[in-house]
């Protein structure tokens, strides 16, 4: 039997504030940290990557990594 999954209300306003545009840390390329330390909140992780691979050139075009010691600080 599997467990049914529910949200709460204030992890579903989290997420809204998550992905608005009120970010003032934008990169020329990949995520505002600010985003990634949000996401690693929600996600309870201790360290985010986000790639992109392109399979047919077996090949990694874009990595950006947040890794613990530095989360909660916005560079």
């Amino acid at each position: 039997m599997v467990a049914p999954v529910t949200v709460s209300e204030k992890d579903l306003h989290t997420l809204l504030g998550i992905v608005g545009d009120h970010r003032d840390d934008l990169l020329p390329d990949g995520l505002p940290w600010s985003l990634l330390d949000d996401l690693m909140a929600q996600v309870r992780c201790d360290e985010m990557t986000l790639a992109g691979f392109d399979t047919p050139q077996q090949e990694i075009w874009f990595a950006q990594t947040i890794p613990a010691r530095i989360r909660g600080r916005r560079r």
